[in-house]
């Protein structure tokens, strides 16, 4: 069954791995076989089961519990990623390359503290380990802890002078700390160092682009393109001729990759995100509806969509479009806020509580949320529960888009 498995031969190796899995259903090899071969032919749900059965069968196994976990994080179920996770996560303390993908599972499931101990318990344990001190950094600079990324930055400098990751991470903390000047500093010498790396023209030109240098960081960015970097730093260009403020058409060099890479999903689909950053409705709603139409589950692609659709008055039309985000992703707060902010324009005021309530609980820290859920709020007469989120969200002096709004809001009620 592997070897079919390798030369892409999926139906014969579904066959092999079925006659062992018949003979023996808690055969994990034969399990995992189905599971990858059900894959190939795009039958998730088939997928998950046999993963689900697999890790049921084998509680103790690494291999079929990190499979599972990043099956639910592709079905975007965060919330089961990481319970997986976490029944790895003190099984083998001693096994780093066991402790790191369970780390990394944390990562992408948005549980960064988690991350953040199993990749610091990894670092204590190998302290010259350089890809794990990056794993940490990495988490240290998701979380807003940029003093402490700047430090491991350092040790892992320490540990491969030579070498240039380390450096790249240390030029974007420097950026995030709002040490610009530093930052350009460090990425000039490391551009000396190693003038045909990608990832350091990149980093290059986030620092330029940073210092206000957009000239400088487009042609940065291009430098990268030339270098290999692809996509990354087409899109990175876009944005920083986006910033400049001075480019009437900035997504052009993202038009000219589709036009020669008319397949690349990927790149259409950041396109239609510019449009949208940008404010060009009408664009992005085509360019949405497009993708849509080729893969019509993507619940990130439907979300947006619902919220052209919404700016462009098309309510009822919106609405369908993020109810259906909405059962694609029921544990997104970010979609549960489109569909309560949706119903709450079609006068539908108990379904939009409803659903900001659980945006809310879903996100407890998104300002935008706690605004829009006060507001439809006293919308529906519930002004002392309006008032009440307004004060707590306006004391935290947290900075949010609907801000403004806020302060107006309860300055009304």
């Amino acid at each position: 069954g592997r070897l079919e498995l390798q030369d892409e031969q999926y139906a014969a190796a579904a066959e092999n791995f079925q006659a062992v899995f018949d003979a023996d259903s808690k055969n994990l090899t034969a399990t995992l076989g189905l599971a990858q071969a059900a894959l190939q032919r795009g039958d998730r749900d088939e997928a998950l089961a046999l993963l689900e059965r697999a890790h049921m069968n084998h509680p103790d196994e690494a291999v079929p519990a990190l499979v599972l976990a990043n099956q639910y994080l592709a079905e975007g179920r965060s919330s089961d990623a990481v319970a997986v996770a976490e029944s790895l996560a003190d099984a083998d303390l001693q096994d780093l390359g066991l402790v790191r993908s369970v780390g990394r599972v944390f990562f992408a499931a948005g549980a960064m503290a988690r991350a953040e101990e199993q990749f610091a318990a990894a670092v204590e344990r190998a302290p010259q380990a350089v890809p794990l001190m990056l794993d940490l950094v990495r988490t240290l600079m998701a979380q807003g802890k940029h003093a402490d990324a700047l430090e491991m930055t350092e040790r892992a400098i320490a540990a491969e002078p030579a070498a240039a990751q380390a450096p790249v991470l240390k030029v974007l903390t420097l950026i995030a700390l709002g040490r610009v000047d530093e930052a350009e500093q460090t990425a000039a010498a490391l551009a000396a160092r190693h003038p045909s790396d990608a990832a350091v023209a990149i980093a290059r030109g986030e620092a330029l682009a940073a210092g206000r240098k957009y000239d400088q960081a487009i042609a940065a960015f291009r430098d990268a393109v030339q270098q290999g970097a692809g996509l990354d730093a087409v899109v990175r260009e876009v944005r920083a001729r986006i910033a400049s403020g001075t480019d009437k058409t900035p997504e052009s060099p993202l038009v000219d990759w589709i036009a020669a890479n008319a397949d690349d999903i990927n790149a259409r689909r950041a396109l239609a995100e510019m449009y949208q950053q940008q404010g060009k409705r009408e664009a992005a709603r085509e360019a949405y509806a497009a993708l849509l139409e080729e893969l019509p589950d993507d619940a990130v692609m439907l979300n947006n969509l619902a919220i052209e659709l919404q700016y462009a008055g098309e309510l009822e039309q919106a609405r369908q479009h993020a109810q259906k985000a909405r059962e694609l992703r029921p544990q997104s707060g970010s979609i549960a806020d489109t569909l309560g902010w949706i119903y709450r324009d079609l006068g539908d005021l108990p379904n939009a509580v409803k659903h900001l309530r659980q945006a809310r609980a879903l996100m407890p820290q998104n300002g935008n949320i706690a605004y829009h859920l006060a507001a439809t709020l006293a919308e529906a007469g519930a002004t002392e529960e309006a008032r009440e989120i307004l004060e707590e969200l306006l004391a935290g002096n947290a900075a949010f888009a609907s801000h403004g709004e806020a302060v107006e809001l309860l300055a009304s009620l």
